[in-house]
């Protein structure tokens, strides 16, 4: 009776071990595959985050010119079945595209005011740095990246948003 009380013990010790050890190849298996797709979850959300601002931008500029091309574009947030809808109220240049006041941090600026949101994808910083190209006609270009290497431009004359690229 003894002996099988023991053997019981050793069968459940030698149980517990192997699920222990079935559970830790498994997390070493997720851990390795997600480090070496990060990078492409990483360049995958940079993406979306480009194309949301694209999207933004081209409704910001619509709205200005369904309103008759005035000097403050008022564009409303939230659904139809969300009670806290709020308006926001945008400043754009005379050619429809936003335009900023604070020309000590121009394009952090620009990407508060188009996507209200803070500068950052997975906690990782996203850094905007404006252009400037002083030609015939000064232009500036706010060029968002992340530490990646990833970056997409965007043009305050024009409007346009540059397809991502990598340095």
């Amino acid at each position: 009776m003894r002996s099988s009380a023991i053997d019981k013990t050793e069968k459940s010790l030698a149980e517990i071990l192997i699920i222990v050890g079935m559970v830790a190849i498994m997390m070493a298996v997720f851990v390795f595959y997600f480090f070496k797709h990060e990078a492409t979850l990483t360049a995958t959300g940079f993406e979306r985050l480009k194309s949301n601002f694209a999207s933004q931008v081209l409704i910001i500029h619509a709205k200005w010119m369904l309103d008759g091309k005035p000097n403050v574009v008022q564009l409303h947030s939230g659904s139809l079945s969300d009670k806290s809808k709020t308006d926001e109220f945008i400043t754009v240049n005379k050619k429809g595209w936003v335009k900023v006041t604070n020309t000590d941090f121009y394009c952090e600026g620009i990407w508060q005011t188009i996507m209200n949101m803070p500068l950052k994808l997975n906690k990782s910083p996203i850094s905007a740095v404006e252009i400037r190209y002083l030609e015939s006609k000064p232009v500036n270009i706010c060029r968002y990246s992340l530490l990646s290497g990833e970056y997409f431009d965007y043009n305050t004359a024009t409007g346009q948003v540059s397809e991502q690229n990598k340095w």
